[in-house]
């Protein structure tokens, strides 16, 4: 029972971790995207451009990195212990890539649309009314660029509540590990029996009141002794 739900536990965190590189590689490429057109066209880069990319990337490896010493590392102490410590400071870092595409949660449609290029019409092409060089990347709708801030937003929510997962099922594996650990040190203990000596042989005490031994008679120098007494 406790390996079936170990293995349970083990296939749950592999699938959240999937979920979980999945969302890296997205807010990642997105944010690349932003950058790299920005670089290309000679326009301001922010700095939470870059930060975010820092982020996402450090987290995409590190994702990878659970998912594949997930079989062999989940369950030991130190190891799950440093898993949890290091999920809650990317807790922290997905926190401020949801504030950094705050302006997600706005509305992409209307004469005021707010993206990392700037603000203007939702119908208008960035392209058109930024300054800088022409570019070899195509630069999309201030529409298109907000609905790409806005995606990043709920993909950076999803990745806090998936690391929060992680931290719990990798503190139930510890658990599951340590009561499996228990169980089979009580199931393998050497059984010892009341009366048994050393190396497991009984100890018999010998019976001298054998019911197959002759009963006792006096010699006959003993019946002389007893006569001259009596007499």
């Amino acid at each position: 029972m406790g390996s079936k739900s170990s293995f349970a536990f083990k296939l749950g965190q592999w699938i959240v971790r999937g979920l979980q590189i999945c969302c890296a590689v997205v807010i990642l490429a997105i944010t690349c995207y932003f950058i790299s057109t920005q670089d290309n066209r000679e326009l301001s880069i922010w700095v939470w451009e870059r930060a975010v990319a820092g982020i996402s990337g450090a987290a995409l490896l590190w994702f990878i990195a659970q998912a594949l010493v997930l079989c062999c590392l989940a369950g030991f102490p130190i190891t799950s212990g440093l898993a949890m410590f290091i999920d809650l400071l990317f807790i922290g870092g997905f926190m401020y890539i949801a504030w950094a595409y705050r302006d997600g949660a706005s509305s992409c449609k209307g004469d005021e649309v707010d993206t990392p290029y700037g603000t203007g019409k939702d119908e208008w092409k960035i392209a058109d009314h930024v300054g800088g060089n022409d570019g070899w990347t195509r630069l999309p709708t201030y529409q298109v660029a907000c609905n790409m801030t806005r995606a990043s937003l709920a993909i950076a929510i999803i990745t806090i509540f998936a690391l929060i997962i992680s931290i719990l099922v990798e503190f139930k594996i510890i658990k599951n590990r340590k009561a499996d650990k228990a169980t089979t040190a009580s199931s393998s203990a050497p059984m010892t029996a009341k009366g048994k000596g050393l190396f497991g042989f009984r100890r018999r005490k010998q019976n001298t009141n054998n019911s197959n031994n002759l009963p006792h008679h006096p010699t006959p120098g003993q019946s002389r002794d007893v006569e001259k007494a009596e007499a």
